[in-house]
């Protein structure tokens, strides 16, 4: 009998230490995914990166890095899409026995959110907060965004009632149709009627990068371009034009992309891979087929020159994605890769996982593990070295001439974040870029292709890349 009482102690001395796991509630999932997004569970310590399908529960933390999206489907039904360099917490969210919901709260930390709420006959609350702003949805269509310490809020459908909880007072109704802002230090300003144009951006925040879903049968990995600054400039394949690309252009097989002195472009692609072509560098698409039964890919490019910073998360096992130079063949697999190539050598190295580099026409692989720089240079074999800060230093140009703030947006007109749109493009302001020079290349002696022939096609040797 001592015995068991003993036991009984020390059994309840360690559910008091470590108290049993409480499995959190499951009210919705992660139904689209594009980039790099990471959770944070309630009870964890650390981000861990999601995909779709990933359940969400009350207290989880979902955060997007640039140039990635994400969307939660409620139980209820209801659905909120979230922008690029965001971030939110599923603050509160219960749901009754048949599904309903009975209480949401969704805290947007900073960036864009759409949310798209789901009607309930006994008009269950939604509310959105931010960090100078609460408001309580009726309705179902509400774009909100935290940006310059301020929050903005559009009503597409339904009704927002918002106030700053400095002035707890001054509450308005922002109706559908309207938009207002709350500063961070005032209360909320009048409703006026929001433009067009001022839907359409908050939609293309909060909406895929690459507009619309693949179908099953598609054959082609869908390339569009995502961002641009200063001079760019593309040659679709089989023409002897130029012109300056705008945003949402699709590019495709065969197109020729060169960025000069101080330009740089963001090409994405609807598998989830990123291109950032820093100023100063070439790149010519070779390949962008798609198995339509299995969904892999194959991605292939030629650059001559520049610097390159290529993302890609989860690529499956038999698809690939290579960037061939002059001197070597790079390849990538769930990483970012890092490339720089001039005309003696072409040199790589990665973060956040390994990737490959060959001799052109070599089947033997290289592995460069993250920390490492592979180097290959005419008429020298491989060889490879600790990256050095000076190897970093070159991909350390940031997007910040383009008017961005860190969360990557644009100021408002005549701010200092504030900046005209890319050649042959309208601003968020409505003024038109920069005209483009005829021959803005002039200042610079473009280098030959690699070959004057068909873009070359990468051999089946290096397929798993």
């Amino acid at each position: 009998m001592k015995k068991l009482s003993m036991l009984v102690c020390v059994l309840l001395s360690f559910f008091l230490v470590f108290p049993p796991v409480v499995m959190a509630e499951i009210v919705g999932s992660v139904t689209f995914l594009e980039g790099r997004v990471d959770k944070l569970n309630e009870a964890g310590d650390a981000y861990v990166p999601i995909t779709a399908g990933e359940k969400v529960s009350p207290g989880d933390v979902i955060r997007t890095k640039s140039y990635s999206k994400a969307e939660v489907t409620f139980d209820d039904d209801s659905v909120v899409r979230i922008g690029d360099s965001s971030q939110i917490r599923v603050k509160d969210y219960t749901l009754d026995e048949y599904g309903y919901r009975k209480t949401g709260v969704i805290d947007l930390q900073r960036g864009s959110i759409r949310a798209i709420v789901s009607e309930t006959f006994d008009k269950a609350p939604f509310d959105i907060i931010t960090p100078n702003a609460v408001g309580a949805v009726t309705g179902s269509d509400i774009f909100v965004s935290f940006q310059h310490s301020a929050t903005n809020a559009l009503v597409s459908e339904g009704l927002f009632s918002v106030t700053n909880p400095a002035f707890p007072d001054e509450t308005i109704e922002v109706r559908e149709g309207m938009t207002s802002v709350v500063p961070y230090n005032a209360a909320p300003e009048e409703p006026r009627a929001f433009l067009p144009m001022e839907k359409d951006r908050y939609a293309d925040m909060t909406g895929p990068i690459i507009k619309g879903v693949p179908a099953k049968d598609s054959r082609v990995t869908r390339a569009v371009v995502g961002r641009i600054t200063g001079v760019v400039r593309v040659q679709p394949g089989g023409s002897t034009r130029w012109h300056a690309p705008v945003k949402n252009e699709v590019l495709k097989t065969g197109d020729r992309i060169e960025t000069g002195e101080t330009g740089r472009i963001l090409i994405n692609l609807d598998n989830g891979l990123s291109m950032d072509l820093l100023p100063n560098t070439q790149l010519i698409i070779t390949e962008l087929k798609r198995d339509p039964g299995t969904g892999d890919y194959e991605n292939t490019f030629e650059s001559n020159y520049g610097r390159i910073i290529s993302r890609l998360e989860n690529k499956p096992e038999k698809s690939k994605f290579a960037v061939k130079t002059p001197h070597a063949v790079c390849g990538i697999r769930g990483t970012i890769m890092y490339l720089f190539i001039d005309e003696m050598c072409s040199r790589l190295f990665f973060e956040g996982g390994n990737g490959h580099m060959a001799l052109p026409g070599e089947g033997n692989l290289r592995n460069i593990r993250p920390g490492w720089t592979g180097k290959i240079c005419e008429g020298a074999g491989y060889s490879e070295s600790p990256t050095t800060d000076e190897e970093r230093s070159r991909f350390n140009s940031q997007w910040g001439n383009e008017g961005q703030d860190e969360y990557g947006y644009t100021g408002p007109v005549g701010s200092p974040g504030y900046a005209l749109a890319p050649l042959g493009a309208v601003g968020v302001g409505g003024e038109e870029g920069p005209a483009a020079p005829e021959n803005p290349f002039e200042e610079k002696k473009l280098k030959p292709r690699l070959d004057t022939g068909a873009p070359t096609t990468i051999t089946s040797e290096f397929s798993g890349w």
